[in-house]
């Protein structure tokens, strides 16, 4: 008797827990009610243009010349490029930019150096990141 009584006991404080915890308030904690909390606005990723057919045949024939291993991948070698083209865009510092598309494009077959990476943002730039 003694474990059915402590048994209603909790399902009777679990109810009322449960129904403490479904109020139709919708004010934020903290808050007095009624108060509107503002939120970020939705975050647009930046436009950058992708490279069409011809822009992407001079660009692999620019990274070849750079180091043949940059376009052992045509496709990896051009999304890597249209992320270094956001990269150049977003990034005031030049210097910060190109560090990182070295570390972007640099692994694999090819060796990638601050210095092979300015090149790259040139043939980027050259071809299709204006």
């Amino acid at each position: 008797m003694h474990t059915r009584l402590t048994t209603a006991a909790l399902t009777a404080a679990a109810l009322l827990a449960l129904a403490a915890c479904s109020s139709t308030d919708e004010s934020k904690p903290g808050f007095p009610p009624g108060t509107k909390v503002a939120t970020a606005p939705p975050i647009s990723a930046p436009t950058v243009p992708s490279p069409d057919a011809a822009q992407q045949t001079a660009l692999l024939g620019k990274l070849t010349g750079i180091d043949p291993g940059l376009t052992v991948s045509p496709d990896r070698a051009i999304r890597r490029a249209v992320n270094s083209c956001e990269t150049l865009h977003t990034n005031p510092d030049r210097k910060a930019a190109v560090h990182t598309i070295a570390l972007r494009f640099d692994g694999g077959n090819a060796h990638i150096d601050d210095a092979k990476a300015e090149r790259i943002a040139a043939a980027i730039e050259a071809t299709f990141c204006k």
